[in-house]
């Protein structure tokens, strides 16, 4: 089970559309990495299979770039 008190105290840089032309979430990895993966897994960038798939990579010693499409909910009608 995911810790998400643990979840939540992960380091990112949160990037939006307007200011940086996508969505997305770089995740550092406590220990140094010197390697990073970009993952786009669903739908939100920052949501529990995104944040789960991060602490997963983490423990491999991988930094982590999360995108997405868009912001959550803009394909839904």
């Amino acid at each position: 089970m995911v810790d998400i008190k643990e979840m939540m105290q992960m380091q990112k840089r949160h990037f939006e559309m307007e200011t940086d032309g996508f969505y997305g979430a770089y995740w550092k990895c406590e220990t140094d990495a010197d390697c990073a993966m970009i993952a786009m897994i669903g739908d939100d960038s920052e949501d529990y299979l995104a944040r789960t798939s991060v602490k997963w990579l983490h423990k491999l010693g991988v930094n982590v770039m999360t995108m997405s499409p868009a912001k959550k909910g803009l394909w839904t009608s």
